[in-house]
């Protein structure tokens, strides 16, 4: 019984002294370093319990992060089929005003769409051949402007 009292008098003394404790001008808290003791040992087993599952949670994330570079490539890929294809279209416009076709005022607003994100993207993507589209996109661009000044576009047979 004596031994019990005691033990609980120590005990407490040993708590209290704990909360009290300053060693010189560092501020020791002993609260603290138990907490962070604690906290250590609870994610330690936690760790142990979930390893499996945070492993494969990793390796997810990993999957996911080559998806995420496939899939921005692929995009690349085929953002650069579409300027090709733009680039189609202005060229073989451009062949067509050149031999005198009239075109309608929808057909050559388009073409101008055309032009203007043909442009952006070679903008953007200095490595891409360029040099006749962007002189058919001018071209087509006066043509416009000429045929806008003199309301001079094929007419839609109704």
């Amino acid at each position: 019984m004596f031994k019990e009292i005691w033990g609980w008098l120590v005990g407490g003394g040993l708590v209290g002294l704990m909360t009290l404790v300053e060693v010189s001008k560092i501020k020791i808290n002993p609260w603290s370093a138990i907490w962070k003791l604690f906290c250590r040992g609870f994610h330690a087993i936690g760790r142990a319990l979930n390893g499996e599952v945070l492993d494969k949670i990793e390796g997810l994330d990993t999957r996911i992060d080559k998806l995420e570079k496939s899939q921005e490539h692929a995009e690349a890929k085929a953002e650069e089929r579409e300027a090709k294809a733009c680039r189609l279209r202005i060229l073989r416009f451009d062949d067509e005003l050149q031999r005198g076709c009239k075109p309608t005022k929808e057909h050559i607003t388009q073409m101008l769409d055309d032009v203007i994100w043909y442009r952006r993207y070679c903008d953007e993507h200095k490595d891409f051949p360029d040099g006749q589209a962007i002189m058919a996109g001018l071209h087509i661009e006066n043509d416009y402007n000429q045929r806008w000044k003199e309301n001079n576009f094929l007419e839609k047979e109704k």
